[in-house]
């Protein structure tokens, strides 16, 4: 097929005059193209774009004949015809120069080392010098309308109603003229004896056109009427023609609409314009003779709602020159590209195209297609332009080459390159938009241009290609081309069929010039491209088609036969064809031409079960677009291990129509109904699947069909079917607009779409519900076959549910029992109905039941995603009240099973439920814009949700923020500040739950998942509940939790000797220095800046040696661990105690000890003395005791509270040391040190409590009545004195 690329090439013709350009004309083999003015005629070339010759007629002639209007050319390209406006016809001769060598010289701007092979370049591609004269000039009595060649002959319609027969000499018989008159008029051959004369005598043949294949004469007549004009002998005498008027049931108003046509002689089909825009296309039934409708031509409506209607007629009608593509133009400006079956490629109108109104190719008053469809040559309608542009195309191989490629794999050909479009385990060396982009090679194309088949192997590693003479092929991943050496032999063959790929070798059907023969060639592609390398088989007429399955090769040859061929290795790059048998197809293809592909395959009109391997079993004949099938019998005198020397196949069957493009995979037991059935292209009818149904209930086996014919239509035209995947391949066409460019950019892409839901949907509308089971079990591997599912299901509720009228049968019922078969059913439905309209919803759940049911069985069944989904289902269907309720019981589902992500979304759902609107009963209805912005499952949501406004962090010591707005007055504000709470509550059972389960790692995932750090402080303070009930429990739960090692013994025969105070004291005292010196740490999520920060070396702790006193040892900061390593060798090994020294501490995983750090953090600004405690005892670091002692003296709540977490310690102190003892001595001596501070802390707690107390009864005696004294004038002390020695007072 055909597909826009680049931009479109602007010309002007090479003259001073600047004439009006009229039409575009072209040679039969589409070299040489004629473009007509006003008062003369240009000659141009196609490949290069060069002008040869213009012939510009004198003032006289054009006064006395008039001005051109139309032109026609011999078949031989030697002479021309042109109709003028005052009723002549002028006849030229075109004959080559032979005064000029060559028209243009070429002179060569490279070295000299390369000077010779580029003469002889030039030498033998020089551009021929044209030169073109006059003839003579008739006079053509009634005007001349339109004319047309048949065969020897030009036939000119006259507008009194005669079309008269010429010779190309100029002379003419008045007995060989037609009067339409006198012409019997009959809607079919079966009707002659009812057959008229036409009622109106002045009509006349607007336009018309030979058609050699369907033995006529095609006509468009004055009043808008189509006829096809029959004779009875080849020289169409005039008492022996009759004419068959086309009819259009159910189209009355078209069949006087019409105004041009362009038959299709491959396809057997004509195509007529009409003035409503659409185009009709005919063809002649072979039983009756009448011209029937094939199809009609019209823009969809859903793409083109309004442009359709402004259209206007239809003026030009031109079939591409392998006849598979339709271009048409509209008078109001316009034009568009149809396949044969009409699928729309190409619309000029769509809005992609939003060219502005001085675009080249906007109004079109003449087209005409280049050689092998590369190029559209279009004149602009705009009156007085000198200019034509040309507009470029990229075309599919499988419009000639059936099986050019792989299935899966597009190749797309153009001017100058190759564009593959490979798989993804084989783009590792496409480039931009998925398109490997191979150059073809200037010394082919030189002298073989155009390029009319290319043929990729099934590796997709190796292509060939052939144009006008010779061949040459390509290895893709190193781009080398190899091409014939002598070029003698390249020259002397032409390739006339399409190439197919057998193991390494290239199998081509070709024409030997020098012996006159038709072959059959292998070549290697290991080997060099030369004869002596290739083997050949002659055979009797010209190859068409050529398609290899295995080991057996099937050629189709213009005697309207099958050759059948053995392929057997030779010798390692060498191979040979061995004949086995010929088969006559005369009696079901009325001509060779029309045979568009002959494929050799595997498919079987039975299909096995299971499916074996892919064995030839039949082959498939594609005829004007009637797809015959040839089943073989079973094999007769086999060979076992050889491919069998004898065939028998039964008659041809027609299985489908309207084929444009066959698809036949390899078959095999992975994805059996996939890969053995049968793939059709069909237009505009879609895509058509004859699919095999393997036998499950052997009992019904004989009363059910062996395969069925499934129909569907894809959103954009099928290129490839990549089965493994179940997607139809094709390529789309994006256009591009830039600024100071009137005419857009076309690229084309590789694009693809999933189809097996529509075969699903087919199956289960047949009532073959077993056999979709087992399609979809097959494919269920499939990455994107939830998505099956969702498009399947929402592709019926659509149907059923914007249906205006009830379904007698609906489907979605049975869609709905078989999407309930897989595990996910759940998730399909609710995922189908977010992405459905809120008016279809009442018709989904009517049938699959109610969506708080679901919601409640995704619940029980721990699909918390999928009762997400179904969340923002109810939130339309049920009150607001009702839908927080749920949206809460899944936010604490999830918050219990750590979903953190859904868990935020949660959230976000909660907090975007208007307060005004819990109160009322109704259900919310579909979300408005501004609501879904506020809500939406995302995940790229922000790590920590704040249920109140951003505040500055307060030190650690200060105050909590409060939890709820302040709220100026207003009802809106109260309701918000109830909606947070509400939210905080569910936050803070979550929290207690952690906390009381010692699940602190949770707490931290928690804390940095779903709320900042000020939040989680916040949460903490304002609970008073969370105390540990059993220390040891908690502790091993922190070890397991973190993977952090407990500490062992590292030493023994120390004392048992207890630490004195003093030692402690300068030991808590440095570090109390630290903490004031360091602060509060600043927040950074999981890693604090306690780690970040450098802190003083800590103090080593060791016990007293026996012979020394607690004040010869110190804590000084430049300790070292070599020094304390030191100090612990000098113990004797009779002791009994053990020894802790920093380095000797056991450590866990680095990132484990930032989550600690990052709790004690945590816990102890949110006064959790005692899990802050129990942190410190798990990392074993005296400064971290240190600040909790610090946070503690500090601490501003009451006495009552500060008392109870010291009771609180102290037993839970107790408790290890009980367990300490019993099971983990590695913790012996830091609970020993601990034991110590903890009796410090008292202490201080209580020197701090009685200065309380005393500046409390000092306050209240001051502000008893006194007395007044003498010595009133005694100077009183200043109040900075009184201070300092209250502070001084506080420290003693």
């Amino acid at each position: 097929m055909y597909f826009l690329l680049g931009w479109p090439r602007v010309f002007r013709l090479d003259t001073e005059l600047s004439p009006a350009i009229i039409s575009v004309t072209s040679f039969k083999d589409k070299r040489f193209f004629a473009i007509l003015t006003k008062d003369g005629i240009s000659i141009w070339l196609s490949k290069p774009t060069l002008q040869l010759v213009y012939h510009q007629r004198s003032e006289n002639s054009v006064t006395l004949l008039g001005e051109n209007v139309c032109a026609e050319w011999k078949d031989d390209s030697s002479r021309m015809a042109i109709s003028t406006s005052r009723g002549y016809i002028i006849f030229f001769q075109l004959e080559r120069d032979l005064s000029v060598s060559h028209l243009f010289h070429c002179a060569d701007q490279r070295s000299s080392k390369k000077k010779e092979s580029s003469e002889l370049f030039f030498v033998n591609h020089r551009i021929p010098a044209i030169r073109m004269k006059q003839d003579c000039a008739i006079r053509i009595s009634g005007g001349v309308q339109c004319m047309s060649q048949v065969r020897d002959d030009l036939f000119v319609s006259c507008g009194d109603g005669i079309i008269r027969k010429l010779s190309w000499d100029g002379s003419t018989s008045e007995k060989n003229n037609i009067a339409i008159s006198s012409l019997p008029f009959c809607l079919d051959l079966d009707d002659q004896p009812r057959a008229t004369l036409y009622r109106n005598k002045s009509v006349f043949v607007r336009q018309m056109q030979f058609c050699p294949l369907m033995g006529g004469l095609a006509l468009v007549l004055s009043d808008g009427r189509a006829a096809f004009l029959i004779p009875q002998s080849i020289k169409f005498e005039p008492t022996q023609c009759r004419c068959v008027l086309a009819q259009a049931p159910g189209h009355e108003s078209l069949q006087r609409s019409h105004l041009c046509l362009a038959a299709n002689h491959r396809y057997r089909l004509i195509a007529y314009g009409c003035s409503s825009g659409e185009a009709i296309l005919y063809y002649l039934d072979e039983v009756t003779g009448a011209m029937q409708v094939s199809h009609i031509l019209v823009l969809p409506p859903e793409k083109f709602p309004e442009t359709s209607k402004h259209t206007g007629p239809l003026s030009l009608l031109k079939w591409s020159p392998d006849e598979s593509v339709l271009v048409v133009a509209w008078e109001s400006g316009g034009f568009a590209l149809w396949t044969a079956f009409g699928a729309l490629l190409v619309c000029s109108l769509s809005g992609d195209f939003s060219m502005p109104n001085d675009a080249c190719f906007l109004h079109l008053r003449s087209l005409e297609w280049a050689a092998e469809g590369y190029e559209l040559w279009a004149v602009p309608a705009d009156g007085g332009s000198e200019h034509f542009c040309i507009l470029d195309f990229a075309r599919s191989m499988t419009a000639v080459n059936y099986y050019g490629s792989p299935n899966d794999v597009v190749l797309l050909l153009t001017g100058d390159r190759l564009l593959v479009s490979l798989n993804e385990s084989q783009n590792a060396c496409s480039s931009s938009r998925g398109w490997l982009q191979v150059l073809l090679p200037p010394a082919y194309l030189s002298s073989n241009w155009p390029i009319r088949y290319a043929s990729l192997d099934e590796s997709g590693q190796c292509v060939a290609i052939a144009g006008r003479a010779g061949f040459a092929h390509c290895w893709l991943p190193s781009r080398r081309w190899k091409l014939f050496g002598n070029e003698g032999q390249e020259q002397n063959m032409a390739v006339t069929g399409s190439m197919a790929w057998w193991a390494e070798f290239v199998c081509l059907g070709c024409f030997d010039e020098q012996t006159q023969c038709n072959e059959i060639r292998l070549y290697s592609r290991h080997c060099k491209v030369d004869n002596l390398f290739a083997h050949s088989t002659r055979v009797p007429t010209l190859v068409s088609c050529v398609s290899v399955l295995r080991d057996l090769l099937v050629a189709y040859c213009s005697d309207n036969a099958l050759r059948l061929f053995a392929l057997r290795t030779v010798q390692a790059d060498r191979a040979e064809l061995l004949r086995l048998q010929e088969i006559a197809l005369n009696y079901c293809v009325p001509h060779p031409y029309c045979v568009l592909a002959v494929l050799v395959t595997s498919l079987r009109a039975e299909p096995a079960s299971p499916p074996g391997q892919s064995e030839p079993e039949s082959i498939l004949i594609n005829c004007s677009g009637r797809l015959l099938f040839l089943a073989r019998d079973r094999l007769v005198n086999a060979v076992p291990g050889r491919t069998p020397r004898s065939f028998t196949f039964s008659a041809a069957t027609p299985i489908a129509s309207c084929v444009e493009q066959v698809w036949c995979p390899r078959g095999g037991p992975q994805r059996a109904y996939l890969n053995n059935a049968l793939w059709l292209d069909c237009g505009a009818a879609g895509i058509k699947v004859w699919l095999p149904l393997f036998g499950l209930d052997k009992s019904l086996s004989g009363f059910m069909a062996k395969r069925i014919m499934l129909q569907f239509k894809p959103e954009f035209y099928p290129l490839g079917i990549a089965v493994d995947d179940a997607e139809l391949v094709g390529v789309q066409v994006e256009v591009s607009q830039y600024e100071g460019v009137p005419e857009p950019y076309c690229a084309i892409q590789r694009v693809k779409c999933v189809c097996l839901q529509h075969i699903l949907r087919q199956l289960l509308r047949r009532n073959l519900g077993p056999h979709a089971f087992q399609v979809a079990q097959s494919c269920s591997d499939l990455p994107h076959f939830s998505h099956v599912l969702e498009l399947l299901l929402h592709e019926v509720l659509e149907e059923e549910a914007t249906s205006s009228e009830p379904l007698p049968d609906p489907l979605l019922p049975r869609v709905l029992a078989f999407v309930r078969e897989f595990p996910h059913w759940r998730k399909t439905i609710a995922h189908c109905a977010r992405k459905s309209e809120f008016a279809w919803w009442p018709h989904l759940f009517g049938v699959v039941g109610g969506a708080r049911e679901l919601f409640d069985e995704c619940l029980r069944e721990n699909d918390l995603e999928t009762a997400a989904a179904y969340l923002l289902v109810l939130q339309n269907l049920e009150p607001p009240l009702l839908s927080r309720q749920l949206a809460a019981r899944l936010l604490e589902t999830s918050l219990e099973q750590y979903r953190w992500s859904l868990a935020r979304e949660l959230f976000r759902f909660l907090r975007a439920i208007d307060p005004e609107e819990l109160h009322v009963d109704s259900p919310r209805g579909p979300t408005s814009p501004k609501d879904s912005s506020s809500f939406s499952f995302s995940r790229k949501a922000s790590m920590a949700l704040d249920l109140v406004p951003q505040r500055t962090r307060t030190h650690s010591r200060d105050k909590a923020p409060p939890l709820r707005r302040h709220s100026s007055g207003g009802s809106r504000e109260s309701l918000g500040e109830r909606a947070d709470e509400f939210l905080d509550a569910i936050l803070r059972k979550q929290v207690r739950a952690m906390l009381s389960g010692a699940r602190l790692k949770e707490l931290g995932a928690f804390g940095a998942n779903l709320l900042s750090r000020e939040r989680l402080v916040a949460m903490l303070r304002r609970e008073e509940a969370y105390s540990v009930e059993h220390f040891p429990s908690a502790l091993l739960r922190l070890h397991d939790e973190f993977g952090w090692p407990k500490p062992a013994l590292v030493a023994s025969g120390l004392p048992n000797r207890p630490l004195t105070s003093g030692y402690l004291l300068r030991t808590l005292s440095i570090h109390d220095d630290a903490a004031s010196t360091n602060g509060d740490a600043c927040d950074s999520g999981l890693l604090t800046p306690a780690l970040a920060a450098a802190r003083p070396l800590d103090a080593l702790v060791l016990p007293l040696h026996p012979k020394e006193e607690c004040s010869s040892h110190t804590t000084e900061e430049s300790s070292t661990a070599n020094e304390s390593a030191e100090t612990a060798s000098n113990y004797s090994a009779a002791d009994s105690d053990v020894i802790l020294l920093p380095d000797l501490v056991p450590k866990g995983d680095s990132r484990a000890e930032q989550q600690l750090r990052y709790l004690f953090d945590v816990l102890l600004e949110g006064e959790c003395f005692e899990w802050a405690f129990l942190v410190a005892c798990a990392l074993q670091e005296h400064h971290l005791i240190s600040d909790l002692s610090a946070a503690l003296l500090h601490h501003t709540s009451a006495r009552k509270h500060i008392q109870q977490v010291c009771t609180h310690l102290d037993k839970g102190l107790a408790q290890l040391e009980e367990w300490v003892n019993a099971e983990c001595l590695g913790y012996r001596m830091f609970i020993q040190h601990v034991r110590q501070w903890i009796e410090h802390l008292r202490r201080q707690l209580a020197q701090r409590h009685q200065a309380e107390a005393e500046d409390l009864s000092e306050h209240e005696d001051s502000a008893l009545p006194t007395p007044p004294r003498d010595d009133q004038d005694e100077p009183q002390p200043d109040k900075a004195d009184v201070q300092a020695s209250t502070s001084n007072c506080r420290l003693s």
